[in-house]
């Protein structure tokens, strides 16, 4: 056979492949994000967003989320607000506006949010300590960017960050570097050797978002199912100034 025929039939199957991988993972999103709606499935299953593969997760204890409503727009440039009954993070994208969400938790007492990010997975550090501090709480973040590698786990009680991990991409050549690992370890990733902070992660350890989840559960999201929830989620415009 002709080598021209060769390469068109790879190319065919190149093409055919690309297709069916993109529809599989978007039907996979759609399925997993239905799937998440159900209260008594969350705690199980995490969020899944479409923005470039993006997990994350935030968790504040004994704040309920009209409260928290407050505190976020005292902190943040906010303008309209929307009530549904899911997480929809394209609602304000006729202004080119991301939304920060809030809603009732798994479990009963605490309010889950979802945050946007401009910089970094740290950029809502001083928010978040503050929080803990004020109300004297816990406070629990999580986060992996699963096209990049970039994870992190941070916990803050009572206005101190307690623990924190975070693993960051680099780029010219792609790698990924620790950039903060300080506290003591939780019993879940007592095993895991992380590289030293300023080395990248092919010398240790590369946390991914299930070693997230279970984190969550040694920094105390623990605790009975919420089940007098409204299955109302708060979006808040987050203006892009």
């Amino acid at each position: 056979m002709p080598l021209c025929k060769y390469r068109y039939m790879i190319l065919n199957c190149v093409n055919f492949t690309q297709f069916f991988l993109k529809k599989t993972c978007i039907q996979i999103v759609i399925i997993a994000n239905a799937l998440h709606q159900n209260k008594y499935l969350q705690l199980f299953l995490p969020r899944i967003e479409t923005n470039m593969g993006t997990f994350s997760r935030t968790l504040i204890k004994g704040i309920a989320k009209e409260q928290m409503l407050d505190l976020v727009r005292a902190e943040y440039p906010i303008g309209r607000v929307e009530i549904i009954d899911h997480e929809n993070n394209a609602i304000f994208f006729d202004r080119k506006n991301y939304p920060f969400v809030l809603f009732d938790a798994y479990l009963a007492g605490w309010t889950e949010m979802v945050l946007e990010f401009r910089m970094s997975a740290a950029e809502h550090d001083g928010f978040l300590s503050g929080i803990s501090g004020r109300f004297e709480t816990t406070v629990i973040f999580g986060y992996n960017q699963t096209t990049t590698g970039d994870a992190r786990f941070t916990v803050f009680k009572n206005g101190h960050n307690v623990r924190s991990i975070y693993q960051k991409s680099e780029f010219g050549p792609h790698r990924i570097i620790t950039v903060e690992d300080f506290g003591s370890k939780f019993p879940y990733e007592q095993h895991f050797t992380y590289p030293p902070v300023g080395e990248d992660t092919t010398r240790g350890y590369l946390l991914d978002y299930e070693d997230i989840q279970e984190m969550f559960k040694d920094a105390g999201y623990t605790g009975p199912v919420n089940l007098n929830s409204d299955e109302k989620y708060y979006h808040l415009e987050w203006i892009n100034e």
